[in-house]
């Protein structure tokens, strides 16, 4: 049974003729520009981490080679640890005051704007597929999703903490391997950068994820909050879809009843959407 708000939309289509009418909807819009652009900004912290950690080997590696003489019974390990653990600690001081001002503003401005770009985008997206199902443009006064875009930015400001202190961690943990080791300058220098290279991957999967997630709750929320109690799993119908998702393609799913993985978009890397099922205007029903 249909809720009353779902009603309201339904006796308005049958009020201008519409019952009945099958529109095909519309391929679905992922937030990727959105992910682009946190991607971005993510990427310029990791590039300013870097350049500072880069001025700090510049300017004390070459002495750090010279005293270790790790081949020496007579250097203690442990001292050369504290140096290591002292030289990071003073990399991640540098980039805390370089980054001050943008740990105020900067960051949460950021994801402020991201969160909302997302919104607006789900906004669009489900005006414009119910549009495309019922033949008429919705003036329906949107849930109150303040509290979610609240939750999205906390919960990024921690991911991205995590990643530049991890960063931080293994950069250091490198840097002890190679010193025990008796490693070169240049092999250190390249696996630093190697470990850089991880973190930017991070940081893609985390813009992928974090907005593909987020963008994907708005629109379950959009939908319940107009009476849409069910959903049909749509894929992003290329070779990356998963044999799970591709399995569901197609298939009816309630909101009340979510898969074992999650709603399209709350599975890892999941690019899969949820097309409102309106009865009387969806083609599946």
């Amino acid at each position: 049974m249909a809720s009353p708000q779902l009603n309201a939309l339904i006796n308005r289509a049958k009020f201008e003729g519409r019952t009945r009418r099958r529109r095909k909807t519309p391929e679905a819009r992922l937030p990727l520009g959105i992910s682009r652009d946190y991607l971005s900004f993510l990427l310029k912290r990791l590039r300013t981490l870097q350049d500072v950690t880069n001025q700090f080997l510049d300017l004390q590696l070459p002495a750090i080679l010279d005293n270790a003489q790790l081949n020496s019974d007579s250097v203690r390990h442990d001292a050369v640890e504290d140096v290591i653990e002292a030289l990071f600690e003073a990399i991640a001081a540098a980039f805390r005051t370089q980054e001050q001002p943008a740990e105020a503003g900067g960051v949460l401005l950021e994801l402020g704007e991201v969160a909302s770009a997302a919104n607006v985008q789900s906004g669009r997206e489900t005006s414009r597929v119910l549009k495309s199902k019922l033949g008429f443009d919705l003036f329906t006064q949107a849930p109150d999703l303040s509290e979610r875009l609240g939750v999205f930015v906390r919960q990024n400001v921690k991911l991205i903490k995590s990643l530049e202190n991890d960063t931080l961690d293994q950069l250091e943990q490198t840097m002890l391997r190679h010193l025990r080791r008796g490693s070169s300058q240049r092999e250190i220098r390249k696996d630093l950068q190697s470990r850089f290279d991880l973190s930017k991957s991070r940081a893609s999967l985390i813009a992928r994820d974090q907005v593909g997630k987020f963008f994907g709750e708005l629109q379950r929320e959009r939908q319940k909050s107009l009476g849409i109690t069910e959903y049909i799993w749509r894929t992003a119908s290329d070779e990356r879809v998963r044999s799970t998702h591709q399995d569901r393609d197609g298939r009816k799913f309630k909101w009340s009843e979510p898969p074992s993985d999650g709603h399209p978009g709350e599975p890892i890397r999941c690019r899969c959407t949820a097309e409102p099922v309106i009865p009387g205007f969806t083609e599946e029903d």
